[in-house]
């Protein structure tokens, strides 16, 4: 069953403060909080491909995220 559109959004507006690197901190923070409650919401399966598919890439950065990424894991 394909889920359809509920609605559209229209003039958003979405911002960041940058003003010293402690922002930028707290800005990627909460960047990688959003996406993992995403990730929470994923089936078991499609949640174990994405982490795949992130070590595939082999970067140190990619492999840290997919580590704080599998804290979200269903069970």
């Amino acid at each position: 069953m394909t889920k359809k559109p509920t609605g559209v959004l229209n003039n958003i507006f979405m911002g960041t403060i940058c003003d010293t690197k402690e922002d930028v901190a707290g800005e990627v923070t909460a960047l990688k909080l959003a996406v993992a409650l995403i990730f929470k919401r994923m089936t078991k399966d499609a949640q174990e491909e994405i982490l795949i598919e992130m070590r595939q890439l082999k970067t140190k950065e990619l492999n840290k995220v997919a580590d704080e990424l599998a804290q979200f894991k269903s069970k």
